[in-house]
């Protein structure tokens, strides 16, 4: 993981076996801890609408991510499932001649929530 510190940050750095580690922020955040996470969970709270969230449920663990702004998914292939088995099989994307998107067509597969 890399993070770039704002000015104003409070940075540690330490040398360990001969190579500096840098730790941060120090700063306190202007944002409150969530007060749903429990044991085994992990939050990365970026302001007070924007975080990536994940909570342990059971023997797995659960994915949230909130944002203030847009979320981006970018890949070759986006898979978007339920244990294993994908709902969305193919998102057929249609751009303009200048690269824009102007239509997003989703193939879905015959499994629903209800069966």
């Amino acid at each position: 993981m890399w993070i770039v510190p704002r000015e104003g940050d409070i940075v540690e750095v330490a040398e360990t076996d001969r190579e500096f580690v840098a730790r941060f922020p120090h700063s306190p955040p202007t944002f409150e801890m969530p007060d749903s996470l429990a044991e085994g969970d992990f939050c990365f709270k970026f302001d007070d609408d924007t975080e990536i969230r994940v909570q342990r449920s059971g023997g797995s663990y659960d994915v949230h991510v909130t944002a203030s702004g847009t979320v981006h998914v970018d890949g070759d292939t986006i898979a978007l499932g339920e244990g294993g088995v994908p709902l969305i099989t193919e998102l057929d994307v249609q751009k303009d001649s200048d690269g824009n998107v102007t239509d997003v067509i989703p193939e879905y597969t015959d499994k629903t929530r209800a069966e």
